[in-house]
């Protein structure tokens, strides 16, 4: 939906898109109108040279989760949605003119797939400084705990050494140190309360809280009857990842929870039909 555009606004950065893709129209709309640019829908699997061959200087990429993902099959490189990342590494190495900087995000579960080890050789091969993370959104300020693998790659100068010699569990500026278990990786910055960060959002205009119309369908519930959903109150700082519904507004989608007959609201996600 455009995440790392949003990153990048974000950091106040000055930077034009040479090119956006995805395939699936809806996200494409959503970023359109996020970024009012907008995605090309040709598949990143038959991507060439010549396509891609823009001078670009900084990559930023979120390739499809399922391979890599621990609730699934972990088919990793053979599955057939890794095949778009393993186009977009081959023809990379081919540039005339790559990349500067690369970032990747994905799930747990990638930072010990093949995929991995082939992204980093051919990285190295192009004399890339490579740090790598595992992170979670708490520890900056958000009440959410999701586990997220990021890779971060630059040509033009190596990284401090302390931060890429293992896949680092904190960002060390932050105050963290590296190689520890998770339970150690701690939320540097306070993270709101779910309340305080849903702020006003699900009040209509008359003041009084609509929450029917985001509650998770039952349907839907009984479909993941076998998979354990977390529950989170307004007070909560830390939360699980949460189930989430659709809502045909703003392509936003609202979380909600339902436990011993109270109603919590939950996250807010970036999330389109």
């Amino acid at each position: 939906m455009g995440g790392m555009a949003s990153a990048l606004n974000q950091a106040k950065s000055l930077y034009r898109v040479a090119e956006a893709y995805d395939m699936n129209l809806n996200a494409n709309l959503a970023y359109e109108l996020n970024f009012h640019i907008r995605p090309s829908c040709s598949s990143i699997e038959n991507l060439k040279k010549r396509q891609l061959d823009k001078k670009a200087r900084f990559w930023l990429l979120s390739p499809p989760c399922q391979p890599y993902t621990r609730a699934g099959k972990q088919e990793d490189i053979n599955d057939p949605r890794s095949r778009s990342f393993l186009n977009l590494l081959e023809v990379l190495v081919t540039l005339d003119t790559p990349p500067d900087y690369f970032l990747m995000e994905n799930v747990k579960g990638f930072d010990t797939s093949k995929m991995r080890e082939f992204m980093l050789t051919k990285l190295r091969s192009l004399s890339f400084h490579i740090a790598e993370f595992l992170l979670q959104p708490k520890q900056f300020g958000i009440p959410n705990t999701r586990l997220r693998y990021y890779c971060i790659a630059r040509r033009t100068k190596p990284f401090p050494g302390e931060v890429t010699s293992q896949i680092n569990l904190s960002i060390p500026s932050m105050g963290s140190s590296t190689g520890q278990g998770m339970a150690d990786s701690k939320a540097t910055v306070q993270p709101p309360t779910l309340g305080e960060f849903l702020g006003k959002v699900l009040l209509k205009d008359d003041g009084k809280t609509d929450i029917e119309s985001f509650l998770v369908p039952q349907r839907v519930l009984k479909r993941c009857g076998g998979y354990r959903f977390d529950i989170a109150a307004p007070w909560s700082r830390s939360p699980k990842l949460l189930c989430c519904a659709a809502v045909r507004q703003l392509s936003f989608s609202f979380v909600i929870g339902r436990e011993d007959g109270f109603l919590w609201s939950g996250m807010l996600v970036w999330y389109t039909l």
